[in-house]
């Protein structure tokens, strides 16, 4: 059984220090000359970061990889810029927020829960998903 638990926007994110060294894209066609990393997202285009409006920008990305967390930390240190799914939950350990960039680009990304059928009604796992829950805004 698959649940989702919250959507969260997959957009493109860096640090504050990040971009007041290399400049902080004023339109679309402002991100050549920066780095980006991008989430390989199952069956979607890396090289493309999709416009709310519809339609997409092509991009050449430095790192494409399926681990969101590190291509998270890429951005966090300074890096480039991550296109990636960002809650916005504050973390302490981190050095600073990542702040989105070109908000007219992303889109929403389901977060998902997958148990298995037969534990689906167990009490443990209702009593996990209640908690997330709780936890989420």
């Amino acid at each position: 059984m698959t649940r989702t638990l919250l959507n969260v926007p997959e957009q493109l994110v860096a640090t504050p220090t990040y971009l007041s060294e290399r400049g902080t894209p004023q339109s679309v066609d402002d991100h050549d000359g920066h780095e980006i990393f991008a989430w390989h997202r199952p069956s979607a285009d890396p090289f493309e970061i999709p416009r709310l409006a519809g339609g997409g920008v092509a991009i050449r990305p430095v790192v494409v990889a399926t681990d969101v967390h590190a291509l998270r930390q890429l951005a966090l240190s300074g890096q480039g810029m991550a296109f990636i799914p960002e809650a916005g939950f504050p973390d302490p350990k981190d050095p600073e927020p990542l702040v989105p960039v070109l908000p007219e680009l992303g889109r929403m990304c389901p977060v998902n829960v997958v148990v298995p059928e037969a534990l689906a009604r167990s009490a443990q796992v209702r009593a996990f998903q209640k908690g997330v829950l709780a936890f989420l805004p």
